[in-house]
């Protein structure tokens, strides 16, 4: 007869935690409609990756940026 195995406690492995480190829950606002238009509209206005023209680089931008962290009162 076949065993189903269970997972095994392994003591080198920390403990994993469930999800919710955030100090703000914003993942609701980042799955809407809403913050998809947000950024299709922010990265046609600045198609290029902001900190890498600092450096003098040129990289099409594949993330909006918060200038201020939402953590530190940003919008």
């Amino acid at each position: 007869m076949p065993t189903i195995c269970k997972k095994k406690k392994r003591p080198w492995e920390p403990e994993r935690k469930a999800f919710g480190g955030r100090a703000v829950d914003n993942t609701k606002f980042y799955q809407s409609a809403v913050w998809r238009r947000l950024r299709a509209k922010v990265l046609m206005e600045q198609p290029l990756c902001v900190e890498c023209r600092k450096k003098g680089l040129i990289v099409p931008a594949q993330v909006v940026d918060h200038i201020v962290p939402i953590v530190k009162g940003g919008e």
